[in-house]
């Protein structure tokens, strides 16, 4: 059980450093003219803040429940639309790729409400 446990926690160490990655990139971006501060891109950095304060809250159970040998986190299962999460997963990485001279694109799924566009799991894990 600690082992998972254990586990959970470096993801979820990895997870913040992206996160927090993708929002500085965003932010250098803006900061440097590469890429301008549009509304939808500062919701994203927004977003990213919000999931780091998730991932946070998931530290603070996390850590006494290793030290205590039980399991620690509850699941939240929901339904997820993959192409929504995907739209903004995009959205906040634009900073970052334009700061190394990337150009995303996305080619959308050409079946509006194909079966793989929803799953179930976890939205701030």
């Amino acid at each position: 059980m600690i082992d998972r446990d254990e586990r959970r926690l470096s993801e979820l160490i990895h997870e913040m450093r992206n996160q927090l990655a993708v929002a500085k990139a965003n932010l250098e971006a803006f900061i440097d003219g590469k890429l301008p501060p549009t509304a939808a891109r500062l919701e994203s950095i927004v977003q990213t803040l919000r999931h780091l304060e998730e991932l946070v809250k998931d530290l603070r159970v996390l850590h006494p429940a290793l030290s205590a040998g039980q399991p620690a986190l509850a699941t939240n299962l929901t339904e997820i639309n993959v192409c929504d999460l995907l739209r903004r997963e995009f959205s906040s990485l634009e900073g970052a790729a334009a700061e190394k001279g990337v150009t995303l694109s996305v080619f959308r799924c050409p079946h509006p409400n194909a079966v793989c566009q929803r799953f179930y799991g976890d939205p701030t894990r």
